[in-house]
């Protein structure tokens, strides 16, 4: 039985199949590694999301520590500014009261 060229330049039809398949099968292989190569990079991103979310969950608590820190160091530097303001208004009474028991001194000896 003579092989079938139906038509393709010459080419028996069975090669003409076989090269289809040839064809198909290559780019199987290659869609296959690329789907290897894709699925690694997929683990190699879930790995580095896992790490980025651990990361902004430490810097959360660092962030709620840092706050509580901060309202502490506020509360403290109120509390001093009002002591420091209460002295300065005793420092602003006596010397007040200094001036004029020096200008009371100075009118009596003229």
């Amino acid at each position: 039985m003579s092989e079938q060229t139906n038509g393709q330049n010459g080419t028996p039809r069975l090669d003409r199949i076989e090269k289809t398949i040839e064809a198909l099968l290559d780019s199987h292989l290659l869609m296959e590694n690329s789907q290897k190569g894709l699925l690694r990079s997929q683990i190699l991103l879930q790995d580095a999301q896992e790490q980025t979310n651990k990361l902004v969950v430490t810097l959360a608590e660092s962030q709620q520590h840092t706050d509580v820190a901060i309202k502490s160091l506020a509360e403290s530097t109120n509390a001093a500014m009002k002591v420091l303001v209460e002295a300065q208004q005793r420092m602003d009474d006596t010397l007040t009261a200094l001036m004029g028991t020096v200008d009371a001194i100075i009118r009596h000896k003229q």
